[in-house]
């Protein structure tokens, strides 16, 4: 059995509501489809920073640029050219609910761009480590890692969760190059009507290997 799930994105512009399918169960599709747009969202930021940038809080966080989805930020990260990109944006669900789905590995591979396999690995307490394989189109290998990734409550109605590569090796029979760089966070808090999650997610990620400047221009 399924129904529609309303998933509103606010940011720039007008706020828009995208209904789509929810299964039953622990996983939220309609987020999972709302996290990919944010992660291709994050990537094209870290190819822009522009001068004009602001100061947007204490942590060095600079404003980007905006677009329906969310607010776009980056910051400079010490020992690495890359910076961490971040949107801000808001889920039409509770912040348990959305805390569930981007938690939920098992299923990252149905709709999170790029990723063609997601394997958990083992689990201690709110800590997963988890395999991942990524594949882009084009003549680029395949990109393959573990990762290792905890979820904690930080709050009544607030959740944080944070991820980063490990040296543990992957799989018996997994080829591909491995990232030079993937971390990130989630950081969700129920909004103020009890009923909606802002959410804060941020990444930094270099992919590693050569990759074609062509086609990192299409990215």
């Amino acid at each position: 059995m399924t129904h529609s799930l309303p998933v509103r994105v606010s940011g720039y512009e007008e706020p828009k509501t995208v209904h789509v399918q929810q299964e039953t169960g622990r996983h939220r599709r309609g987020v999972f489809a709302v996290m990919g747009l944010l992660m291709l969202a994050g990537l094209a930021c870290a190819g822009h920073a522009g001068a004009d940038a602001r100061v947007s809080d204490a942590q060095g966080w600079q404003e980007a640029d905006a677009t329906p989805e969310g607010r776009l930020y980056h910051r400079p990260m010490p020992g690495s050219a890359i910076p961490q990109v971040l949107i801000a944006t808001r889920f039409a669900a509770p912040a348990a609910a959305v805390y569930a789905v981007v938690t939920d590995y098992a299923h990252f591979a149905d709709f999170i761009p790029d990723v063609a396999e997601s394997r958990i690995i083992r689990v201690a307490g709110d800590v997963q480590w988890v395999f991942h394989r990524l594949h882009f189109a084009g003549p680029v290998a395949d990109r393959v890692y573990v990762m290792r990734s905890v979820g904690r409550t930080i709050g009544v109605g607030a959740y944080r969760v944070e991820w980063a590569l490990t040296p543990e090796p992957v799989p018996a029979g997994e080829q591909g190059i491995a990232p030079r760089q993937f971390s990130g966070f989630w950081e969700l808090r129920t909004a103020d009507d009890g009923k909606t999650t802002e959410a804060r997610y941020a990444v930094q990620r270099d992919r590693g290997g050569r990759i074609p400047v062509w086609l990192v221009s299409g990215m």
